[in-house]
């Protein structure tokens, strides 16, 4: 009984102090406006339009990935993407015609207002920032967004392959019984 007793104290006492511990190593260090985004809001949320979101997403990322994946400099960064902004409207207004879909999708870049969300370690409050707005016909869908620069987003996709997932309290647990 004193065992087990121990034991759980001891892992609540872990979990305790790794939350904190986890949570800086998952910070990224990004400044809000030090970054472009990207947010593709799809029609809306049928399964249809969450699919061609998806695509739309998917070509994005794979143009963007080549673009974007050496580049260090913010001002290069807006450039190449600027530059991009023709090519990516025609590719996913082509995918929405090769879906049958009747309505376009608009692409914008700038300062779009965009809401509070929070991810990558970063909490980004509802204001202006710079960022491509992709919205598919009526834009009533749930969105999906990340950061193009720097290019958090497209590592993910590239590396989505690579990634190995661990328990950090499994490791814990596992050396405690040894």
């Amino acid at each position: 009984m004193i065992k087990r007793t121990s034991f759980m104290l001891i892992s609540i006492l872990c979990i305790m102090l790794a939350l904190p511990i986890m949570s800086v190593a998952y910070a990224l260090n990004i400044e809000p406006q030090d970054t472009i985004r990207l947010r593709v809001i799809p029609n809306s949320n049928t399964i249809r339009d969450r699919a061609i979101k998806h695509q739309v997403r998917q070509v994005i990322e794979s143009d963007l990935a080549k673009t974007l994946a050496e580049v260090n400099d913010l001002k290069k960064a807006r450039k190449i993407t600027k530059d991009r902004i023709p090519v990516l409207e025609q590719d996913i207004n082509y995918i929405l015609r090769s879906n049958n879909i009747r309505h376009n999708a608009t692409v914008e870049y700038g300062m779009n207002y965009l809401p509070r969300t929070s991810g990558y370690g970063v909490i980004f409050p509802a204001g202006y920032y710079e960022s491509i707005i992709v919205t598919i016909g009526r834009g009533r869908g749930a969105n999906w967004w990340c950061i193009l620069f720097p290019p958090h987003c497209l590592i993910e996709a590239r590396e989505s392959e690579k990634i190995e997932y661990r328990s950090f309290f499994k490791d814990i647990i596992s050396r405690l019984n040894r």
